[in-house]
């Protein structure tokens, strides 16, 4: 449950159907056999792409669909004192939005990616070696599933805050476009380094 925000730009995170569950499979969340494809999708990407146009298709993050559904204190508490809810969680969310971006890859976008973020202006929401323990194995399956289909698609990740501390994470799991590189809070130079 969201709500128009105060500044009536953004929508504000109310309440989510997992914030009391003790397992998440206490709600249906959609599989594979969920996903409606659309049998045209394969020719609409080609015409847009004969028209020069650099098509791309995008799933949210995992870590946001988890927040939106338990809550960001209860997802970050589970990150720490109930791991077994969140591995679960993230298996069935990573699933579905990794079938989703294989979809897209066979239907021939030029890039594929996830967005949602994962940092504040000062560090990772759910630190680093948190992150490196339960998103990034994920990923690095997701994006290396993709790139078996078609190893010239490019994998993008969208995160506003700072996300320099696994920037040489995201290169080494096939992360071709890191966006935005937030000046205010990471130095575009020293990235663009690595």
């Amino acid at each position: 449950v969201q709500k128009i925000g105060a500044s009536g730009k953004y929508v504000e995170w109310v309440s989510g159907p997992l914030v009391n569950a003790k397992d998440p499979d206490e709600m249906f969340i959609p599989g594979i056999d969920n996903i409606v494809d659309d049998p045209d999708l394969p020719r609409k990407v080609q015409e847009l792409k004969d028209k020069g146009v650099f098509v791309q298709g995008t799933v949210t993050q995992p870590y946001k669909t988890a927040w939106m559904l338990r809550g960001m204190e209860n997802l970050l508490c589970d990150y720490l004192i109930n791991r077994l809810f969140i591995e679960k969680l993230y298996d069935k969310l990573y699933k579905l939005q990794g079938e989703i971006l294989r979809r897209l890859t066979k239907a021939g976008m030029d890039m594929i990616g996830f967005e949602g973020d994962i940092a504040t202006q000062y560090s990772l929401i759910m630190g680093p070696d948190t992150w490196r323990a339960v998103d990034k194995p994920r990923l690095a399956k997701v994006i290396a599933s993709c790139k078996q289909i078609n190893p010239d698609v490019h994998v993008f990740i969208h995160s506003d805050g700072d996300i320099g501390e696994i920037m040489p994470d995201l290169i080494e799991i096939g992360f071709d476009v890191i966006d935005p590189i937030q000046p205010e809070c990471m130095d575009p130079i020293k990235i663009k380094k690595l």
